[in-house]
């Protein structure tokens, strides 16, 4: 298992400031995996002063050299059900993606 940490650079419209941290389950005997599950917790900071927790879970694919893409769902304390698609640039560190609410 590996866990990174990350903040988003700016506020996202749903959430406000975002914290968090993506936990992704790593085999030992198979550093070079394509595919694996993955989950992320966080919490989202609004300017209005209100919070929001979040917890999803799901798999991450390889879709280039130091790139994934991920899918995920769960709950968080705003929407309620989340669905997430995003990309992970591992080599800048740029995560983008879209959060679907139910």
């Amino acid at each position: 298992m590996a866990q990174s940490n990350w903040e988003s650079i700016s506020e996202i419209e749903l959430y406000g400031a975002v914290y968090g941290t993506l936990t992704v389950e790593a085999d030992i005997n198979e550093p070079d995996a394509n595919s694996g599950e993955c989950s992320w917790a966080g919490e989202g900071f609004s300017p209005d002063g209100t919070r929001t927790v979040g917890f999803q879970s799901g798999t991450w694919e390889k879709i280039g050299n130091h790139k994934w893409s991920l899918k995920m769902t769960g709950k968080d304390s705003k929407s309620g059900g989340v669905y997430t698609e995003s990309e992970i640039e591992l080599e800048t560190l740029i995560w983008s993606g879209t959060v679907y609410t139910d």
